[in-house]
C-alpha cells in the first residue's frame, strides 16, 4: 500500500537546527517507513536525546512538500513551551490550538493539547484531511480514548467518530489519511494495537556510549524497610504497593533517609520520589534540618512552577549540563568533557529493601528490558550501571555464540540468521523477544522469501517483528555491499574471525575466500 502523500526525502526542508547523527538516521527511517506504506510510525528515543528537535524537523519536511502538519502535547502546560521551541528550531510560524487559542485554518505547524482537541467542536473545526501529518508526543497515552479519537480522525476519517465505526482488526488494511509519527521515551509493549511500524530506537545506553547523555551511577542505602504485609493492587503503572502502605512503612524511616542523603548526596541537586504528598513533606523537612534545602512539590501545590525553577538548570537527570558537548565531534571528546564536568554522571540513591525480595522497578531497568541481562548486573553488584550492563551482555552474547558454534561446521548450504548475528555482535537481534501483537504475529510470506533468498533458513522466524529485524540487518548490509551471509559463513569455515569477516565487502570478501583456497591448494 503506498500512502497518499509521499515526502520526497531527498529534497527536505532546511531547518535551523542541524540534527545530531543519530536523530538524521531516526527522520530517514521515518520517511522510508511512511514511504513504505506504513502509515503509522513509532519512534523511540531515551529521554534528553532531542525527540521534540527530531519531530520539530519531520514536520517542517512535511511543510515543505505542502502539507501542513499537527502536533499534539499531553499536558496544556506545555503547548505553548512547545510551540516556542518548534517556531525556533525550525524557523516557521507555530499557531496553538487550546482552550480559548485558536489556530489558522492556513497556519503551516499546530500544537494542541489532547484535552481540547478531543472535544468533537474544536476536532471537527478541521476537515479529516486538514493535516498530511499528526505527530503525538509522548504517545504512550495515545491508546487513551482521547487521544484515539483524534488519531483516527485524521488517520482515518471522519467516519470513525460515528457510534458504530468499529476499528480494523490488526494486521487488516486500513485507510490512511494523515501518516501518524508517535514518540516517547516509555512505549508500552500494547501500542503495537495502533502503531504498524517501529524504527530503530535510540536508547540510554548508546546515547551515553556515544557522549551525548550522562551515565546513571548507583550507590546503596543502608536503610532496613519492612515490607512485610503490603497489599498489591491496580495502579497508573500496574500492579504496585498500595501508596497509602508503603507511605505508612517509610515514615519511621524518614529521618534516616535523610541522613544518608547528606552524606552522599550534598552536593548535588537531588529528587526524590515517595509513595505520598505526606512522605514529600515529611523528607523535604527532614533534609533541611540536615542543613540542606528541601522542598516538596505535588499536584496540590499552588507554586508548583516556582519550586521546580530551580532544577531548570541541571535538566531531568541524565541531560548534559548546556554547552558542556556542544560543537564536540566524537563521542571520546564527549565523554571525557562530561567527566570533567560539574555533573558527571546521575547518581541514583537505592535503599536496600532487607526484609522481602520483590519485583518493583529498579535502577536496573534504566539500561536493560533483559531478565538474565538484569539478574547478571544484580549478581555483580557495581554501582557503574553502564559497565555492568555492558558486562552481563558481553556474558550474554559469549553464551550465545558458544551455542552458536556447536553449528558452525554444519556444511549446510543455508545460515542460522540468529548465529549470524552473534557473529554480527547484534545481541539485540540474538536475545530478541517481541514487544507489540504486531510483533507478535506470524512472519509474512514475503518476509520469509526474501530471508531464504539471501541463503538464510528460516525455521527459526517465528514471528513478523524478529523477521523485520533480520530484514533491517540484511538490508543494512547490502546497502553498504558488505559481505552477504553465504560469504560470512564461508569465511568462518576457512577460519577467517568474526570480527575480521564481518567487516569485509563483498568484493574483499571474494577476494580473501581465493586467497585462502590458493594458498592450501599451493600448501
Amino acid at each position: 500500500m503506498q500512502p497518499d502523500f509521499e515526502v520526497e526525502f531527498d529534497a527536505p526542508a532546511a531547518p535551523t537546527i542541524v540534527l545530531r547523527d543519530y536523530q538524521e538516521r531516526q527522520r530517514e527511517q521515518v520517511h522510508k517507513a511512511w514511504a513504505d506504506g506504513f502509515g503509522r510510525v513509532l519512534a523511540e528515543g531515551a529521554t534528553g536525546t532531542g525527540k521534540t528537535s527530531l519531530f520539530a524537523v519531520i514536520a517542517s519536511d512535511i511543510v515543505a512538500q505542502g502539507g501542513k502538519a499537527l502536533i499534539i502535547v499531553n499536558r496544556e502546560r506545555l503547548v505553548n513551551q512547545a510551540a516556542a521551541r518548534i517556531r525556533k528550531e525550525t524557523g516557521m510560524e507555530v499557531d496553538v490550538e487550546m482552550a480559548d487559542q485558536h489556530a489558522s485554518p492556513e497556519a503551516s505547524i499546530v500544537v494542541a493539547s489532547v484535552q481540547t482537541l478531543m472535544r468533537i467542536n474544536r476536532l471537527t473545526g478541521f476537515a479529516d484531511d486538514h493535516f498530511a501529518v499528526v505527530i503525538a508526543d509522548e504517545c504512550h497515552h495515545s491508546l487513551a480514548a482521547g487521544w484515539l479519537r483524534i488519531l483516527r480522525y485524521f488517520g482515518i476519517g471522519a467516519e470513525t467518530l460515528s457510534e458504530d465505526w468499529k476499528p480494523p482488526e490488526i494486521g487488516e488494511p486500513c485507510p490512511t489519511k494523515a501518516k501518524i509519527l508517535g514518540v516517547t521515551a516509555t512505549p508500552d509493549e500494547d501500542l503495537g494495537e495502533l502503531f504498524q511500524f517501529a524504527i530503530d530506537p535510540y536508547l540510554l545506553l548508546q546515547a551515553v556510549s556515544d557522549g551525548w547523555l550522562v551515565k546513571p551511577t548507583m550507590k546503596a542505602m543502608p536503610l532496613k524497610i519492612d515490607l512485610k504485609g503490603l497489599r498489591t493492587g491496580r495502579t497508573a503503572n500496574g500492579s504496585d504497593f498500595k501508596a497509602e502502605d508503603v507511605s505508612a512503612k517509610l515514615i519511621p524511616v524518614i529521618e534516616a533517609l535523610a541522613i544518608q542523603i547528606k552524606e552522599l548526596a550534598h552536593d548535588r541537586k537531588t529528587i526524590a520520589f515517595t509513595p505520598s504528598v505526606e512522605c514529600a513533606r515529611l523528607l523535604a523537612e527532614a533534609v533541611t534540618r540536615q542543613g540542606l534545602c528541601g522542598i516538596f512539590v505535588s499536584g496540590e501545590c499552588l507554586d508548583v512552577d516556582d519550586k521546580t525553577e530551580a532544577f531548570v538548570a541541571s535538566g531531568r537527570g541524565t541531560r548534559v549540563l548546556p554547552g558542556i558537548v556542544d560543537g564536540l565531534p566524537t563521542p571520546t571528546e564527549r565523554r571525557a568533557a562530561i567527566a570533567a564536568s560539574d555533573k558527571p554522571d546521575l547518581l541514583i540513591l537505592d535503599p536496600l529493601w532487607i526484609h522481602e525480595r520483590i519485583n518493583i522497578c529498579e535502577a536496573y531497568d534504566l539500561v536493560t528490558d533483559k531478565p538474565e541481562v538484569k539478574e547478571k548486573m544484580k549478581a555483580s553488584g557495581g554501582e557503574d550501571l553502564m559497565e555492568s550492563e555492558r558486562q552481563a551482555e558481553r556474558d550474554l552474547l559469549a553464551a550465545l555464540a558458544k551455542e552458536a558454534r556447536k553449528h558452525a561446521r554444519k556444511t549446510a548450504c543455508t545460515i542460522d540468521p540468529l548465529a549470524m548475528a552473534v557473529s554480527l555482535g547484534a545481541p539485540t537481534l540474538a536475545a530478541y523477544r517481541p514487544e507489540s501483537k504486531w510483533e507478535e504475529a506470524a512472519p509474512t510470506a514475503g518476509q520469509l522469501d526474501f530471508i531464504k533468498r539471501q541463503g538464510m533458513k528460516t525455521d527459526g522466524i517465528t514471528s513478523k517483528g524478529l523477521a523485520s529485524k533480520v530484514i533491517g540487518i540484511l538490508m543494512t548490509r547490502l546497502k553498504s555491499r558488505l559481505a552477504t551471509p553465504q560469504q560470512l559463513d564461508f569465511l568462518h569455515r576457512l577460519g577467517v574471525s568474526e570480527q575480521t569477516a564481518s567487516t569485509l565487502t563483498m568484493k574483499e570478501a571474494s577476494e580473501t575466500i581465493d586467497a585462502i583456497k590458493n594458498n592450501r591448494r599451493l600448501g
